[in-house]
């Protein structure tokens, strides 16, 4: 074949449109490329932030959990103080109601009321009914504040926000292991990105070399058009040219087929790798809303709810301290009462004893009167005695007349005894039997 500038002409023609449609076709794929490096490196980016807030929700939630456990704990501890409690106060409640029982059944001797009233009757009724009423009272404010199960309720709506919370997590971290490590980790998805970055790598650099062809075939078409026109130029040079340029001519359709094969499946391969990074950040932003989300619940829920729960435990434990002040007064009832009906039965008791001992000194005072009688008796007779047989012979000289004409002593006992009730000898046998 003769080479014409014709011809020529039409090669450069040819080889422009050939270069300037491989060129778009290796800029369409560079532009998925740039594309590709920048959501990677927006994703690579974001990587060390995505797992911190993962690791700071994980924390978070922990320390959810913590908190209320710690609730359940403290509001059980106070629900146990509540039934130890009011078991304890029944016990004494009950043994209160025994001992006024008791305190009514006693009746006082009728020596000291001849109306013969129950030991009951010197008990202020009115202060015992306070005690019962506060009790009473006392009792219904703390059923009322469980009532229904609120403080259940609280802790049930605790845990089911935090347990939806927790659901919410851990569908985020059945894909964090996934995003949550850098190409080449042990990850299928990862292993894909990996191999088809390494993939793009190698058809990039078919593209460029390819791209170098066509650029190779139009100055070499722009070279024969400026031999063509050189007569210094050999022939056989030229036909060498012309050679190349038609073997090329022939091969360059194929490598079109091949260019725009490469540029198909880089864009293929930039497309699910974006789709990959797309899932990525569709994951962030789930956990930066998640984050939201519970940055809202921690601002009103949990703040509400713990408000709820410190009122009723504020509430409670006052009620449970007056409640336990309360126990403590009934049981100082019940001892003062029980202390009243030992005293009583001892006042019976010691009465009797000095009723006993007025009589045991009465029966000494009387044997003593009559023992001091005789012993002046005797003493006047053997006065008279004396006087009739020695008195007319003593010189009144010799002793003092009053020594011998004195009268006998005389001796006066006065005894004092108490005012003491006469008891009833069944008040005296009662007492006996209690004490």
């Amino acid at each position: 074949m003769s080479l014409s500038p014709g011809i020529v002409k039409k090669w450069i023609t040819e080889a422009r449109e050939q270069l300037t449609q491989a060129e778009q076709i290796c800029n369409d794929a560079n532009t998925y490329i740039t594309l590709t490096t920048t959501k990677l490196t927006l994703r690579d980016d974001r990587l060390p932030k995505m797992i911190f807030y993962m690791d700071s929700i994980k924390q978070q939630l922990r320390l959810l959990g913590i908190i209320r456990d710690s609730l359940d704990l403290s509001i059980n501890k106070l629900f146990d103080k509540k039934v130890d409690l009011k078991t304890k106060l029944d016990k004494e409640l009950s043994e209160l109601n025994k001992t006024v029982t008791c305190l009514k059944n006693v009746n006082v001797d009728e020596a000291f009321n001849k109306d013969k009233p129950s030991l009951f009757y010197y008990i202020s009724e009115d202060d015992l009914l306070v005690l019962l009423e506060d009790v009473d009272k006392t009792t219904k404010q703390i059923d009322e504040l469980i009532k229904n199960n609120r403080t259940d309720a609280l802790l049930i709506r605790m845990g089911s926000d935090l347990d939806n919370l927790l659901n919410e997590f851990n569908a985020l971290e059945t894909n964090f292991n996934v995003h949550s490590k850098p190409n080449g980790d042990n990850s299928k998805v990862k292993d894909s990105v990996t191999r088809l970055l390494k993939i793009n790598s190698e058809l990039e650099m078919d593209l460029v070399s390819i791209l170098e062809g066509f650029n190779r075939h139009y100055d070499q078409c722009m070279k024969c058009s400026e031999m063509l026109n050189d007569d210094s130029v050999s022939l056989q040079d030229l036909q060498d040219l012309q050679n190349a340029l038609v073997s090329d001519i022939k091969e360059l359709p194929h490598a079109m087929v091949y260019l725009k094969g490469d540029r198909d499946t880089v864009v293929k391969n930039c497309k699910e790798i974006i789709k990959s990074v797309g899932i990525f950040q569709t994951f962030y932003d789930q956990v930066e809303s998640f984050i939201k989300e519970l940055t809202e619940y921690g601002n009103t829920n949990l703040k509400r709810q713990m408000n709820d729960f410190n009122v009723i435990d504020t509430k409670l434990t006052a009620n449970l301290e007056k409640l336990d002040e309360l126990k403590k007064t009934v049981i100082n009832y019940t001892q003062d009462f029980n202390q009243f009906i030992v005293s009583y039965y001892s006042l019976v008791l010691e009465i009797s004893r000095r009723v006993n001992a007025n009589k045991k000194l009465e029966d000494l005072i009387e044997n003593f009167k009559i023992n001091i009688c005789e012993m002046i008796n005797n003493d006047y007779d053997q006065r008279i005695q004396f006087m009739s047989l020695h008195g007319d012979f003593l010189p009144e000289n010799l002793v003092s007349p009053q020594l011998i004409k004195d009268t006998p002593p005389r001796v006066e006992i006065n005894l004092s005894t108490e005012d003491l009730p006469v008891l009833a000898k069944e008040s005296i046998a009662e007492a006996l039997k209690k004490i």
